[in-house]
């Protein structure tokens, strides 16, 4: 199923504690394992599932929609820019 006609999705690689997480924020889904192998192919069938169950459903349009992609064409993008400058800061929670 061709869904990005020439694109890109962003993958963010993370590790929390022992477990390795591969997160895509354009689809909001996410892969987990011990080492960013196993994240990558966790992710690789969650993204495989979320597409058949959608097309098996025919909520396709709704979900990208809802996820904020456009349709051009035929083909679905992410409408997701990257920003230079991005980081990471440091926050206090009060208790």
């Amino acid at each position: 199923m061709s869904f990005i006609n020439n694109g890109w999705l962003m993958k963010l690689y993370m590790k929390e504690g022992e477990t390795a997480i591969v997160y895509s924020p354009a689809l909001d889904l996410s892969g987990y394992g011990p080492n960013l192998e196993e994240a990558d192919k966790d992710f690789h069938n969650a993204v495989t599932i979320f597409l058949d169950e959608c097309k098996n459903n025919g909520t396709l349009h709704d979900a990208f929609t809802a996820l904020g992609w456009k349709q051009i064409n035929s083909h679905w993008q992410p409408q997701m820019e990257v920003l230079s400058g991005s980081a990471v800061e440091e926050f206090k929670v009060p208790v």
